[in-house]
């Protein structure tokens, strides 16, 4: 198995429209030779979890979902993740807890 979407990275590949898809299905689905959000995501999340303090992660919308999942588990797949946003999640003994998603620099007054 290798990273990312395998095959449909190739150009001209055709992607299947998994929009239909449930998050728990959609979290399944794996690409000719690539990963599945789950495979990633437990990838991923061991590395999150061995975190101590406070952190700073730059990474791209897929891990930033994969973290999610820590907290809401495949639903994370519905957030939309824009380009420079910031993620904030916390730990507790009782778990991850979601404090902000998304958020985004105020535009510049003109």
């Amino acid at each position: 198995m290798g990273a990312g979407f395998g095959a449909w990275e190739q150009p001209g590949a055709a992607i299947p429209d998994l929009g239909p898809l449930p998050p728990q299905e959609l979290a399944r689905q794996r690409p000719p030779g690539g990963e599945s959000f789950l495979d990633m995501a437990a990838r991923v999340q061991p590395l999150l979890d061995r975190a101590q303090g406070t952190v700073a992660v730059v990474a791209h919308a897929g891990t930033v979902r994969a973290a999610l999942a820590l907290a809401v588990g495949p639903a994370a797949l519905s957030f939309s993740v824009a380009p420079l946003s910031l993620t904030i999640l916390s730990r507790s003994p009782a778990g991850w807890a979601v404090e902000a998603v998304n958020r985004v620099a105020p535009k510049a007054a003109p």
